[in-house]
Protein backbone atom coordinates (compact mmCIF):
# COMPACT_ATOMS: atom_id res chain seq x y z
CA UNK A 1 0.00 0.00 0.00
CA UNK A 2 1.40 3.53 -0.80
CA UNK A 3 2.74 5.13 1.93
CA UNK A 4 1.27 8.65 0.82
CA UNK A 5 -2.12 7.10 1.16
CA UNK A 6 -3.52 7.67 4.51
CA UNK A 7 -7.20 6.56 4.19
CA UNK A 8 -9.70 5.30 1.72
CA UNK A 9 -10.37 8.82 0.40
CA UNK A 10 -6.66 9.16 -0.46
CA UNK A 11 -6.74 6.33 -2.06
CA UNK A 12 -9.90 7.45 -4.14
CA UNK A 13 -8.61 10.23 -5.52
CA UNK A 14 -5.22 8.56 -6.52
CA UNK A 15 -7.16 6.31 -8.60
CA UNK A 16 -9.06 9.09 -10.13
CA UNK A 17 -5.86 10.57 -10.85
CA UNK A 18 -5.19 7.47 -13.34
CA UNK A 19 -8.17 7.71 -14.87
CA UNK A 20 -10.35 5.69 -12.66
CA UNK A 21 -14.16 6.38 -12.01
CA UNK A 22 -14.91 5.69 -8.16
CA UNK A 23 -18.09 5.67 -5.94
CA UNK A 24 -17.94 5.08 -2.45
CA UNK A 25 -20.73 4.43 -0.99
CA UNK A 26 -21.79 1.19 1.17
CA UNK A 27 -18.92 -0.25 -1.10
CA UNK A 28 -15.92 1.19 -3.37
CA UNK A 29 -16.99 0.98 -7.17
CA UNK A 30 -14.34 1.18 -10.25
CA UNK A 31 -14.62 1.83 -12.95
CA UNK A 32 -11.12 1.86 -15.05
CA UNK A 33 -9.93 4.19 -18.04
CA UNK A 34 -12.25 2.59 -21.16
CA UNK A 35 -14.00 0.28 -18.62
CA UNK A 36 -17.65 -0.49 -19.71
CA UNK A 37 -18.99 -1.15 -16.20
CA UNK A 38 -17.85 -0.33 -12.54
CA UNK A 39 -16.29 -3.12 -10.50
CA UNK A 40 -17.37 -3.45 -6.23
CA UNK A 41 -13.67 -3.47 -4.75
CA UNK A 42 -14.40 -6.98 -2.80
CA UNK A 43 -15.00 -8.21 -6.23
CA UNK A 44 -11.20 -7.89 -6.88
CA UNK A 45 -9.96 -10.83 -4.75
CA UNK A 46 -9.46 -10.38 -1.02
CA UNK A 47 -7.55 -8.00 0.17
CA UNK A 48 -9.96 -5.15 -1.75
CA UNK A 49 -13.10 -4.82 0.71
CA UNK A 50 -13.63 -1.51 2.48
CA UNK A 51 -13.08 -2.65 5.88
CA UNK A 52 -9.89 -4.46 4.70
CA UNK A 53 -8.51 -2.11 2.57
CA UNK A 54 -9.41 0.47 5.45
CA UNK A 55 -7.10 -2.20 7.89
CA UNK A 56 -3.77 -2.44 5.17
CA UNK A 57 -3.71 1.37 4.80
CA UNK A 58 -3.75 1.91 8.83
CA UNK A 59 -0.99 -1.12 8.96
CA UNK A 60 0.73 -0.34 5.57
CA UNK A 61 2.19 -3.80 5.89
CA UNK A 62 3.86 -3.00 9.74
CA UNK A 63 4.61 -6.13 11.79
CA UNK A 64 3.68 -5.46 15.36
CA UNK A 65 6.87 -4.38 17.16
CA UNK A 66 8.37 -6.30 20.16
CA UNK A 67 7.60 -3.45 21.98
CA UNK A 68 3.82 -3.29 20.81
CA UNK A 69 3.52 -6.36 21.84
CA UNK A 70 5.15 -6.46 25.55
CA UNK A 71 2.28 -3.79 26.55
CA UNK A 72 -0.69 -5.96 25.83
CA UNK A 73 -1.59 -8.37 29.05
CA UNK A 74 -3.05 -12.22 29.94
CA UNK A 75 -4.76 -13.31 26.96
CA UNK A 76 -4.09 -10.03 25.16
CA UNK A 77 -0.64 -10.63 25.05
CA UNK A 78 -0.89 -14.37 23.49
CA UNK A 79 -3.39 -12.93 21.17
CA UNK A 80 -1.38 -10.25 19.90
CA UNK A 81 1.64 -12.76 19.51
CA UNK A 82 -0.28 -14.76 17.45
CA UNK A 83 -1.34 -11.90 15.48
CA UNK A 84 2.59 -10.69 15.07
CA UNK A 85 3.00 -14.22 13.75
CA UNK A 86 -0.03 -14.10 11.17
CA UNK A 87 1.03 -10.60 10.08
CA UNK A 88 4.51 -12.13 9.57
CA UNK A 89 3.54 -15.13 7.32
CA UNK A 90 1.20 -12.59 5.33
CA UNK A 91 4.07 -9.77 4.70
CA UNK A 92 7.57 -11.65 5.46
CA UNK A 93 7.34 -15.04 3.74
CA UNK A 94 6.66 -16.01 0.71
CA UNK A 95 4.16 -19.33 1.71
CA UNK A 96 0.96 -16.53 2.83
CA UNK A 97 -1.48 -18.59 1.55
CA UNK A 98 -2.86 -19.86 4.58
CA UNK A 99 -3.44 -16.15 5.72
CA UNK A 100 -5.81 -13.43 4.50
CA UNK A 101 -6.15 -10.18 4.77
CA UNK A 102 -10.11 -10.13 6.39
CA UNK A 103 -8.24 -11.98 8.96
CA UNK A 104 -5.57 -10.16 9.86
CA UNK A 105 -8.25 -7.23 9.90
CA UNK A 106 -10.68 -9.64 11.84
CA UNK A 107 -7.97 -10.33 14.29
CA UNK A 108 -6.75 -6.72 14.44
CA UNK A 109 -10.09 -5.64 15.92
CA UNK A 110 -10.97 -8.41 18.17
CA UNK A 111 -7.58 -7.51 19.94
CA UNK A 112 -8.48 -3.88 20.09
CA UNK A 113 -12.19 -5.29 21.55
CA UNK A 114 -10.34 -7.32 24.15
CA UNK A 115 -8.07 -4.03 25.20
CA UNK A 116 -11.30 -1.43 24.74
CA UNK A 117 -13.18 -3.71 27.22
CA UNK A 118 -10.19 -4.78 29.08
CA UNK A 119 -9.99 -8.62 28.98
CA UNK A 120 -7.08 -10.08 30.17
CA UNK A 121 -8.62 -13.42 30.67
CA UNK A 122 -10.90 -16.14 29.06
CA UNK A 123 -13.18 -15.79 32.27
CA UNK A 124 -13.27 -12.13 31.99
CA UNK A 125 -14.56 -12.61 28.45
CA UNK A 126 -17.22 -14.73 29.18
CA UNK A 127 -18.31 -13.31 31.77
CA UNK A 128 -18.64 -9.57 29.42
CA UNK A 129 -20.72 -12.08 27.14
CA UNK A 130 -23.11 -13.02 29.96
CA UNK A 131 -23.24 -9.62 31.27
CA UNK A 132 -24.06 -8.12 27.59
CA UNK A 133 -26.63 -10.65 27.26
CA UNK A 134 -28.38 -10.05 30.82
CA UNK A 135 -28.32 -6.34 30.18
CA UNK A 136 -30.37 -7.02 26.62
CA UNK A 137 -32.52 -9.29 28.65
CA UNK A 138 -33.78 -6.52 31.28
CA UNK A 139 -34.13 -3.92 28.58
CA UNK A 140 -36.23 -5.85 26.19
CA UNK A 141 -38.27 -7.01 29.25
CA UNK A 142 -38.55 -3.58 30.02
CA UNK A 143 -39.57 -2.55 26.81
CA UNK A 144 -42.06 -5.11 26.63
CA UNK A 145 -43.66 -3.80 29.76
CA UNK A 146 -44.27 -0.42 28.19
CA UNK A 147 -45.38 -2.19 24.88
CA UNK A 148 -48.13 -3.62 26.92
CA UNK A 149 -49.15 -0.80 29.18
CA UNK A 150 -49.14 1.57 26.15
CA UNK A 151 -51.96 -0.69 23.90
CA UNK A 152 -53.69 -0.79 27.56
CA UNK A 153 -53.87 3.20 27.40
CA UNK A 154 -54.67 3.10 24.23
CA UNK A 155 -57.56 1.16 24.23
CA UNK A 156 -58.98 2.56 26.79
CA UNK A 157 -58.69 5.96 25.15
CA UNK A 158 -60.21 4.43 21.94
CA UNK A 159 -63.18 2.85 24.03
CA UNK A 160 -63.52 6.10 25.90
CA UNK A 161 -65.81 7.41 23.37
CA UNK A 162 -68.57 4.94 22.93
CA UNK A 163 -68.25 4.93 27.07
CA UNK A 164 -68.78 8.36 28.50
CA UNK A 165 -71.90 8.56 24.95
CA UNK A 166 -73.84 5.55 26.88
CA UNK A 167 -72.87 6.70 30.86
CA UNK A 168 -74.52 9.94 29.85
CA UNK A 169 -77.62 8.52 28.88
CA UNK A 170 -80.47 7.05 29.97
CA UNK A 171 -79.50 3.16 28.66
CA UNK A 172 -81.68 0.49 26.78
CA UNK A 173 -81.63 -2.71 28.19
CA UNK A 174 -79.08 -3.39 25.17
CA UNK A 175 -77.01 -0.82 25.74
CA UNK A 176 -77.08 -1.98 29.53
CA UNK A 177 -75.06 -5.17 28.59
CA UNK A 178 -72.97 -3.32 26.23
CA UNK A 179 -72.30 -1.22 29.10
CA UNK A 180 -70.45 -4.40 30.40
CA UNK A 181 -68.13 -4.43 28.08
CA UNK A 182 -66.52 -1.58 29.53
CA UNK A 183 -66.12 -2.39 33.14
CA UNK A 184 -62.32 -1.33 32.86
CA UNK A 185 -63.35 2.08 32.35
CA UNK A 186 -65.49 2.34 35.21
CA UNK A 187 -62.79 1.10 37.72
CA UNK A 188 -60.29 3.26 35.98
CA UNK A 189 -63.18 6.35 36.74
CA UNK A 190 -63.25 7.24 33.22
CA UNK A 191 -66.28 8.46 33.41
CA UNK A 192 -65.19 11.44 35.81
CA UNK A 193 -64.26 14.79 34.23
CA UNK A 194 -60.30 15.36 33.33
CA UNK A 195 -59.77 11.70 33.58
CA UNK A 196 -59.80 10.80 29.86
CA UNK A 197 -56.97 13.63 29.44
CA UNK A 198 -54.83 12.25 32.15
CA UNK A 199 -55.10 9.01 30.17
CA UNK A 200 -54.00 10.77 26.89
CA UNK A 201 -50.86 12.30 28.97
CA UNK A 202 -50.07 9.15 30.61
CA UNK A 203 -50.10 7.90 27.04
CA UNK A 204 -47.34 10.29 25.53
CA UNK A 205 -45.31 9.62 28.83
CA UNK A 206 -45.02 6.14 28.02
CA UNK A 207 -44.87 6.34 24.36
CA UNK A 208 -41.56 8.62 25.04
CA UNK A 209 -40.25 5.98 27.75
CA UNK A 210 -40.88 3.59 25.33
CA UNK A 211 -38.67 5.00 22.42
CA UNK A 212 -36.15 5.96 24.78
CA UNK A 213 -36.07 1.85 26.01
CA UNK A 214 -36.02 0.90 22.19
CA UNK A 215 -33.30 2.89 21.59
CA UNK A 216 -31.33 1.16 24.40
CA UNK A 217 -32.42 -2.31 23.47
CA UNK A 218 -31.13 -2.10 19.74
CA UNK A 219 -27.78 -0.75 21.23
CA UNK A 220 -27.39 -3.59 23.77
CA UNK A 221 -28.34 -6.26 21.34
CA UNK A 222 -25.58 -4.91 18.76
CA UNK A 223 -23.20 -4.99 22.11
CA UNK A 224 -24.66 -8.27 22.94
CA UNK A 225 -24.01 -9.98 19.00
CA UNK A 226 -20.78 -8.30 19.12
CA UNK A 227 -19.69 -9.15 22.32
CA UNK A 228 -20.88 -13.17 21.06
CA UNK A 229 -19.58 -13.06 17.90
CA UNK A 230 -15.60 -11.75 19.32
CA UNK A 231 -15.73 -14.72 21.73
CA UNK A 232 -16.84 -17.39 19.40
CA UNK A 233 -14.36 -15.77 16.87
CA UNK A 234 -11.54 -15.87 19.62
CA UNK A 235 -12.50 -19.63 20.63
CA UNK A 236 -12.28 -21.13 17.18
CA UNK A 237 -9.04 -20.00 16.78
CA UNK A 238 -7.79 -20.37 19.96
CA UNK A 239 -8.37 -24.59 19.38
CA UNK A 240 -7.53 -23.28 15.54
CA UNK A 241 -4.37 -21.95 14.20
CA UNK A 242 -3.75 -19.61 16.84
CA UNK A 243 -3.70 -22.23 18.90
CA UNK A 244 -1.21 -24.38 17.12
CA UNK A 245 1.13 -20.92 17.24
CA UNK A 246 1.04 -20.48 20.58
CA UNK A 247 1.93 -24.30 21.17
CA UNK A 248 4.83 -23.78 18.95
CA UNK A 249 5.85 -20.59 20.86
CA UNK A 250 5.94 -22.55 23.75
CA UNK A 251 8.14 -24.84 22.70
CA UNK A 252 10.35 -22.64 21.62
CA UNK A 253 10.61 -20.66 25.04
CA UNK A 254 11.21 -24.39 26.61
CA UNK A 255 13.70 -24.49 24.26
CA UNK A 256 15.65 -21.17 25.19
CA UNK A 257 15.21 -21.84 28.54
CA UNK A 258 16.93 -25.08 28.10
CA UNK A 259 19.70 -23.26 26.09
CA UNK A 260 20.20 -20.39 28.74
CA UNK A 261 20.04 -23.26 31.94
CA UNK A 262 22.96 -24.94 29.34
CA UNK A 263 24.64 -21.54 29.29
CA UNK A 264 24.49 -20.83 32.92
CA UNK A 265 25.92 -24.76 33.60
CA UNK A 266 28.89 -23.80 31.02
CA UNK A 267 30.02 -20.76 33.10
CA UNK A 268 29.51 -22.11 36.47
CA UNK A 269 31.28 -25.26 35.04
CA UNK A 270 34.62 -24.63 32.97
CA UNK A 271 35.21 -28.27 32.79
CA UNK A 272 31.79 -28.93 29.89
CA UNK A 273 34.30 -26.25 27.95
CA UNK A 274 35.77 -29.48 26.68
CA UNK A 275 32.44 -30.35 24.87
CA UNK A 276 31.80 -28.76 21.45
CA UNK A 277 28.92 -25.91 21.36
CA UNK A 278 27.10 -26.06 18.18
CA UNK A 279 24.85 -23.19 17.10
CA UNK A 280 22.05 -22.47 14.17
CA UNK A 281 21.26 -19.16 15.03
CA UNK A 282 19.44 -18.41 18.50
CA UNK A 283 19.62 -22.43 18.99
CA UNK A 284 22.31 -24.25 20.50
CA UNK A 285 23.61 -27.67 21.79
CA UNK A 286 26.52 -29.06 24.41
CA UNK A 287 28.39 -32.12 23.21
CA UNK A 288 27.19 -34.05 20.07
CA UNK A 289 23.59 -34.27 19.67
CA UNK A 290 23.00 -35.29 16.07
CA UNK A 291 19.07 -35.74 16.94
CA UNK A 292 18.45 -32.70 17.95
CA UNK A 293 20.26 -31.18 14.67
CA UNK A 294 18.20 -33.14 12.85
CA UNK A 295 14.85 -31.11 13.81
CA UNK A 296 17.13 -27.94 12.75
CA UNK A 297 16.10 -26.22 9.59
Amino acid sequence: MDRGVNSVDDLADRLRERGYEVRQRKYISIRPPKGKHFIRSFRLGDGYSLEVLTYRIKTKGAVMSEKELSGYEGIQHKYALCLREIQQMMYRQADSSKVTYRELAKSADLLCFMVNNHIRSEEQFKALVDETDEKFRDSESKQKDLQRRCEFEEKLIADSGRFLELWKKERTPDEIEEMGRYRVLIDYELYKDGEVDKHREKLTSIRSELKAVTDVTEHLKEERKTAADCYRYYLEQMTGEFGAILERKQKEQTERDRLQSEERLRLDNPQVLKQPIVRNGQKATIGYQPDIWKTWE
